[in-house]
């Protein structure tokens, strides 16, 4: 009988291995998104505020797989911000403090749904269709968490806690360590 021989295998166990965990292992726009919601999350504990989530989601939605893509998006991000901020903040004055409409009423999420037609339009008017996701997020999470509140403070707040994360994500994004590129990566910007 003669010696069978297996035939020679094109790649080597560890090959195998690694190219079967490969799409586990994150890239640096994951872990730089980590990082940016573990600062907001930490400044915002120390700064005791009640709504840690907002710096967070503008970090997660702002941060980018360079630099110079945070750029440009962080300057949308900031003027949604801002113009979510201004219109928030009319709209609460408008409904809840001037019709008195009760904010945990349906009246109220109806008015809502119905008003962030407006702010869209106002952004596209700006010529910043880029601006319209972080301005719609600010609006929601100023109107539907506001309570009992001054409007004036709760809304400076919340658009401070959205610049917060926009200026991690842009640091992140900039912080020389973190910008080791890999040859090939398999992330995308979303936009």
């Amino acid at each position: 009988m003669e010696n069978e021989s297996k035939p020679p295998l094109d790649k080597t166990a560890n090959e195998t291995i690694l190219e079967a965990i490969h799409p586990l292992i994150p890239g640096m726009r994951i872990i730089k998104t980590a990082i940016a919601v573990f600062l907001c999350l930490t400044l915002d504990f120390l700064r005791g505020t009640p709504y840690p989530i907002q710096s967070s989601i503008a970090a997660v939605i702002c941060l980018q797989p360079d630099i110079r893509s945070s750029r440009a998006i962080a300057g949308n991000r900031v003027l949604g911000t801002f113009a979510a901020g201004i219109y928030s903040y009319l709209f609460l004055l408008l409904f809840v403090e001037g019709f008195h409409v009760d904010p945990a009423g349906y009246l109220f999420y109806s008015l809502v749904a119905a008003g962030i037609i407006p702010l869209i339009l106002i952004v596209l008017m700006l010529k910043r269709p880029g601006s319209v996701i972080i301005a719609s997020v600010v609006f929601l999470i100023i109107c539907l968490t506001k309570g009992e509140q001054n409007t004036l403070i709760f809304t400076i707040e919340r658009v401070l806690d959205t610049l917060l994360g926009i200026g991690f994500a842009l640091l992140l994004n900039w912080f020389p360590l973190l910008n080791r590129h890999r040859p090939q990566t398999t992330e995308q910007n979303p936009e």
